[in-house]
């Protein structure tokens, strides 16, 4: 609620308080609690247009508040997509060179690699 709400508010309030303290006594005829009871009608329904306003404000401010942080949940997600694809390539490059490392291993353990390397050195000097 801003200042001028709030100051509005409370001089509406302040106001029925009066009209109520006048109507509950014996100080003024029936034509003029009539009038008085219309105005205090009068501001009760001020008071509910200045309420509804600041409420009206605030769920406003709430929703384009919420807007944005759907927009960064959305670029979140579009990120977090993206390095998710980038992580299962490295992924799939990483088994790649598992795999080859395993049947390296496995063939210089037979000496399959080692006679195929020596002859290979040998050519390219």
């Amino acid at each position: 609620m801003n200042t001028e709400t709030l100051n509005a508010l409370k001089q509406v309030r302040e106001a029925k308080t009066t009209i109520l303290s006048k109507l509950a006594g014996n100080s003024i005829s029936p034509e003029e609690k009539r009038i008085v009871g219309e105005a205090l009608i009068n501001l009760q329904e001020q008071e509910n247009i200045l309420i509804n306003f600041t409420l009206l404000s605030m769920v406003n401010k709430i929703n384009a508040s919420n807007a944005a942080l759907e927009n960064i949940i959305q670029q979140m997600d579009q990120a977090s997509q993206k390095l998710s694809a980038i992580s299962n390539t490295v992924k799939k490059i990483s088994n790649v060179l598992s795999t080859l490392t395993e049947i390296t291993t496995k063939a210089l353990s037979a000496g399959l690699l080692g006679w195929f390397l020596i002859v290979v050195l040998k050519s390219a000097a």
